[in-house]
């Protein structure tokens, strides 16, 4: 019977071949969100496969239709859709409420504009730049940075939201437009980021300027946070270089 090894909970599961990935996990007690109740409309199932993708039997058609709409690469599979005749290894890429949120067709559709299109481009490092401008003496907790570079829209929005979140904390609210990015006038900068419509938001980054040292400290904070990673602790550790 094919075997599954499941990240990060570091477990072992059989799938008889009958079975999708989803159905094997869940009957083995591994958490696993699927808030479609496995109807392939949400991708909040969907996993990373680290080994083994020639077990996995191809792609039908709704599995094909969404992931193709949304330019997940080949190694990542719905666990709803996705069954095995081998052993696989895979990584779980949806593990709690900012995942959810993040992954789910609304958000991924509404930012690709303004982030996938831009992805590699001179463009794109400057709106990182300012997203990040302010935020390099705060810190993050290393729970909210990806080890494995899976979804750089995903990934840079998981942390985006947790950035607000930790700002939230220290603000006793929610932070504001120029509480996040200082110096930018194009909008309201007292208005609550929540109020903000995407439109205006991308506006706003791509007409704004940051920095050569913006953008290293950017660049330098992501692959620390990407490629290294960082355990938890009781203070969050300083990630910015």
């Amino acid at each position: 019977m094919p075997k599954i090894t499941v990240l990060p909970d570091a477990r072992e599961v059989p799938c008889e071949p009958s079975k999708t990935l989803l159905q094997a996990l869940l009957q083995a007690g591994v958490p696993h969100i699927y808030v479609c109740g496995g109807q392939t409309r949400c991708t909040t199932c969907r996993v990373l496969v680290l080994e083994g993708l020639e077990h996995c039997l191809p792609k039908n058609e709704k599995e094909r239709a969404i992931t193709e709409r949304l330019h997940f690469g080949p190694a990542v599979r719905l666990a709803c859709q996705t069954q095995v005749n081998g052993d696989v290894k895979i990584r779980r890429l949806v593990l709690d409420d900012v995942d959810v949120a993040m992954a789910s067709l609304q958000v991924v559709e509404r930012v690709r504009a303004e982030v996938l299109a831009m992805r590699g481009t001179e463009d794109m490092v400057r709106i990182a730049g300012v997203l990040w401008e302010g935020l390099h003496d705060v810190g993050l907790p290393a729970d909210y940075c990806s080890i494995d570079v899976i979804d750089e829209e995903h990934d840079t929005y998981r942390i985006y939201a947790a950035a607000t979140a930790w700002l939230q904390k220290q603000y006793g609210k929610e932070p504001t437009c120029h509480d996040l990015l200082p110096g930018v006038n194009c909008y309201q900068t007292e208005l609550p980021l929540s109020q903000v419509s995407d439109e205006e938001r991308a506006a706003d980054l791509l007409s704004s300027q940051s920095t050569e040292a913006e953008r290293r400290t950017f660049l330098a904070f992501m692959e620390k946070c990407w490629q290294t990673g960082t355990q938890p602790g009781d203070k969050p550790p300083r990630c910015w270089v």
